[in-house]
């Protein structure tokens, strides 16, 4: 315990993490600081207290760092024969990352659904689970986004996970979002205590307290000086003015001390720091073929840098960085050449690493293999080791054009994997030697793609146009996903020069075709990709009345198309479909979406799924089930190691009359000019709020903006509302002008949702004589197409033209069915406009505040939803990726708080409360 000194804190978070799976629940903790500051001593005092936990330790290596799933066989192989049990896509997944089957893992986070489902299972049995991970920031990439995930989803499986990761490495962390410890240096007292222990006798409190500032408090290099110190060094050093005889780099200290030992004693020591895996034999058939003999290991043993094992393993991660960063280039290519000659070929990756360390100039032969290599990791899913590998192979390629290619190469596989920096930096390297038109396009693709990705649409969109620009006359299809990709990333960007550039795509697509003054011939073009592209041309060309047919063939296509050719379209999808106000397959497309990224663990495409059907059920009236989906997105943005931003729920805020946090979220990004599609969204549901507030002139201020621009996704659903508050401000043109385009788009589209939404609006402006047929058929129309939420708005502006028409009593009927809808759907924006105009009529109603609703979790309230559905535990459990016994848990909670006793009176009780009425759709996700 000496070595825990000044960590009383610290080690009490993780006796409170032990403590809480000692009692069925779980965590995860992550250990962050510099290299030195204690974090391993810490992982050693968790696994001393974890008496009656099965113990799993993993230790990141950096020569491993680029081998995918290296750590994650690690972790699972005392658990292997658990991977069977598991369900098929799971098995699956785990196995093809695992190697046992051929091909690439479905997805990161399907493997880390198979690891939360195989712990889950052996955790609890034979008493709880503590996983501590060090030098987390040397796992490879794809097990360490593995592990996060499984992280960020413990809650009641008997297990504790304690990472420790070094601070200040250039790339972001991918532990975020987990519970952190921030280790700082020892304060003073500690640090002094720290000293003296380790010295062996007592040190004058100036002189030590000189040692302890030189050092920061550093723990580590506290004992390195106190091992140094006798009584006679100190002698005049508390009055001295010189620096201290210490070394504030420890690992320069560490290169020195291996400089003064014999030659042969040094090229063991590089030896094992260049392998840097637990292969212990390699390192000993690498040291025969080098001529070293035990003599030499024994010698580097007892400089107690390295303890021979097995495994070979060095006393602490910055001593075997300082002999390999300090050791001279020949002895680094005669280390690697001789481990070359050792390992396994079959091991290709990490026996191509070592041809490549040991090469002395360019080699094609060599590039040639990592390039291999690269191409094999990829096809894998090992997407981090193929990037390093693309990228070693460029640097050993001699022909300069060649080299830039591969480099493009590693470009492409770091967008799919998410390394967005380096694949602009590849780029950046790569464009100006590139010659090939076709190449030019590929990288101007993958940059356009890494911006997109990184949401600078207004910077992708155009690389991308000009990257399928350059890649039709070589790749015609890639060039056709290209520019829907640039589309894709158009929608995001709003205004004018929206509309400009579509025109232009619109152009480029009918000059692919053979024809660039007719873009709607769908002769020859049947594929998802095509459909959309044509129905985005004509609009552009044509208008949204013209291009009504080829949307209606998209949807037709999209509708007989497999969800894996949809997924990258999700957003796209999304429009088509609105634009059209085609409920039916907004719903079911998204649905289709949704199940399949669940079944895959594709939870990009997923999560963009369930927010647009959570506005679908805002529409609805659905408006708990709305925030359930929300809730459900959200976290599982979280799971995949990103956070939802702030206006996720702006629109059902501003539905629930919440206008304080609808305005302190959407205001500041008002002026967001990289994303403007986040600022329209804003703006609507700044509209819907000031709407709902009987705020009229704020609401036509905003909805004006909206006007102008007409973005993609919501400038169709604006219309109506534009209307009413024009009309209500008193601006007859504005409501003119908008019921105009309205008209020309509803009627085209010609659904019931269209139509009632037209009738609405039409009555506003009509004289008093004709305005009663239109409100009569707007609520028909609505009602029938089960927008709730609209048609109660309907009543409610048909109950307020009844009262000033003087007609109380059919006033009262409209308005208190308004009203009644309102409350029933927790919709307050209108709620109390709609008690207001009651009271005017002669009805009067108490004002009544809507709740929060129960008081579930938004997890319980996800898990009771399936329960209704009739799903099982395991089926829960795999949708909303957590553990089976994560399921029993909330279930238990659920029955206690709503105080029922089976999951049929929960069943019951969720399907009473989901809606306001009957009717409509209220299927599941």
């Amino acid at each position: 315990m000496s070595d825990l000194i000044g960590r009383a804190d610290e080690c009490g978070r993780i006796d409170e993490l032990l403590d809480a799976a000692r009692t069925g629940l779980s965590g995860a903790l992550v250990v962050r600081g510099e290299a030195g500051v204690g974090k391993t001593m810490l992982l050693d005092y968790a696994t001393a207290q974890a008496d009656g936990f099965r113990i799993v330790r993993l230790t990141g290596v950096e020569s491993e760092q680029e081998l995918g799933y290296s750590a994650l066989h690690r972790l699972l192989a005392p658990a292997i024969d658990q991977v069977d049990c598991l369900p098929e896509p799971q098995r699956d997944a785990l196995n093809c990352a695992l190697g046992v089957l051929p091909g690439r893992p479905a997805s990161t986070f399907l493997v880390g659904l198979g690891v939360i489902s195989v712990t889950a299972s052996t955790a609890g049995t034979d008493g709880p689970l503590l996983c501590v991970v060090d030098d987390a920031q040397w796992i490879d990439r794809e097990s360490i986004d593995v592990l996060a995930f499984w992280g960020r989803r413990l809650q009641a499986d008997c297990i504790a996970l304690i990472f420790a990761e070094r601070s200040g490495i250039m790339t972001a962390s991918r532990l975020q979002g987990l519970a952190t410890v921030d280790l700082d240096g020892l304060e003073l007292d500690a640090a002094r205590m720290l000293l003296e222990s380790h010295a062996g006798f007592r040190i004058d409190r100036n002189v030590a307290d000189r040692i302890v500032a030189e050092v920061e408090g550093n723990p580590l290099a506290v004992v390195e000086v106190a091992k140094g110190l006798t009584p006679d060094k100190l002698v005049g050093l508390a009055a001295a003015t010189q620096p201290l005889p210490l070394t504030r780099r420890l690992e320069e200290r560490f290169a020195s001390e291996v400089q003064s030992l014999g030659a042969d004693v040094r090229l063991f020591l590089l030896l094992a720091a260049a392998e840097g895996s637990s292969d212990s034999v390699a390192i000993w058939e690498a040291a025969a073929r080098l001529g070293l003999d035990g003599a030499a290991a024994e010698a580097a043993e007892a400089t107690d840098l390295i303890a021979l094992g097995p495994p070979i393993k060095y006393r602490h991660p910055l001593i075997r960085s300082a002999v390999y960063m300090s050791a001279p280039p020949a002895d680094l290519r005669t280390v690697h050449g001789a481990l070359a000659a050792v390992v396994d070929p079959g091991e290709v990756a990490r026996w191509a690493w070592h041809r490549a360390a040991a090469a002395v100039g360019p080699s094609e032969e060599i590039a040639a293999l990592l390039a291999s290599c690269a191409q094999r990791a990829n096809s894998v899913g090992t997407t981090s080791a193929a990037v390093a590998l693309f990228g070693r192979a460029a640097e050993l390629t001699p022909e300069r054009h060649h080299a830039a290619e591969r480099r493009v190469m590693a470009a492409e596989v770091a967008v799919e994997s998410g390394s967005l920096g380096q694949a602009h930096a590849f780029v950046d390297l790569a464009t100006p030697v590139l010659r090939d038109p076709a190449w030019r396009a590929r990288a101007q693709r993958a940059d356009g793609l890494a911006n997109f990705r990184e949401g600078n649409h207004v910077v992708a969109a155009p690389r991308l146009h000009a990257a399928a620009v350059g890649l039709f006359s070589t790749e015609r299809d890639l060039g056709r996903q290209t520019l829907l990709e640039a589309v894709d990333a158009a929608t995001y960007c709003g205004d004018d020069a929206q509309s400009a550039f579509l025109r232009s795509i619109a152009v480029t697509f009918g000059s692919s075709a053979g024809d660039s003054s007719v873009v709607g011939s769908s002769a020859g073009h049947s594929s998802v990709v095509d459909a959309l592209l044509r129905a985005f041309a004509l609009h552009a060309q044509a208008g949204y009345v013209g291009a009504l047919d080829e949307y209606r063939m998209a949807i037709a296509s999209c509708r007989d198309a497999d969800p894996e050719e949809l997924a990258p379209w999700t957003n796209l999808i999304a429009a088509v479909t609105r634009l059209m106000w085609d409920d039916e397959s907004h719903d079911l497309l998204l649905r289709r979406i949704a199940d399949w990224g669940r079944a895959r663990g594709a939870l990009l495409s997923l999560w963009i799924a369930l927010l647009y059907l959570a506005s679908s059920a805002t529409w609805r009236g659905e408006i708990e089930y709305s925030a359930a989906l929300l809730a459900q997105a959200a976290d599982l943005m979280s799971a995949s190691g990103q956070f939802a931003p702030d206006g996720i729920g702006a629109t059902l805020d501003a539905v629930r009359g919440r206008e304080a946090d609808v305005r302190a979220v959407v205001i500041p990004t008002l002026d967001n000019a990289g994303h403007r599609a986040h600022a329209y969204a804003g703006r609507g549901a700044l509209v819907d709020v000031y709407i709902g507030r009987a705020k009229y002139p704020e609401a036509l201020e905003h909805a004006l903006v909206l006007f102008d621009a007409d973005p993609l996704m919501t400038g169709p659903h604006l219309l109506p509302d534009m209307i009413e508050a024009a009309v209500r401000a008193g601006d007859r043109n504005a409501a003119e002008q908008a019921l105009s385009r309205l008209a020309d788009r509803a009627t085209a589209a010609a659904t019931p949702w269209a139509l009632g939404l037209l009738a609405r609006s039409r009555a506003l402006l009509m004289p008093s004589s004709e305005a009663e047929a239109e409100f009569s058929a707007a609520v028909e129309l609505l009602g029938a197409a089960n927008m709730e939420l609209q048609e109660a708005r309907a009543r409610l502006l048909y109950g307020e033209w009844l009262r000033r028409a003087r007609r109380h009593i059919d006033a009262r009927d409209q308005l208190r069915q308004a009203h009644d809808m309102f409350a029933a759907m927790g919709a307050s924006a209108f709620l109390e406009r709609a008690r207001i105009e009651l009271s005017a009529a002669g009805d009067h109603v108490a004002k009544q505040e809507i709740g929060a609703g129960s008081d579930l979790s938004p997890q319980e309230a996800q898990i009771s939803e399936l329960v209704a559905q009739g799903a099982t535990n395991q089926e829960i459990a795999s949708q909303l990726f957590i553990s089976q016994r994560t399921v029993e848990y909330h279930l238990h909670k659920v029955f206690r708080k709503l105080g029922i006793k089976s999951r049929t009176q929960l069943a019951r009780r969720v399907l009473e409360e989901r809606r306001p009425k009957t009717g409509g759709s209220s299927d599941g996700v």
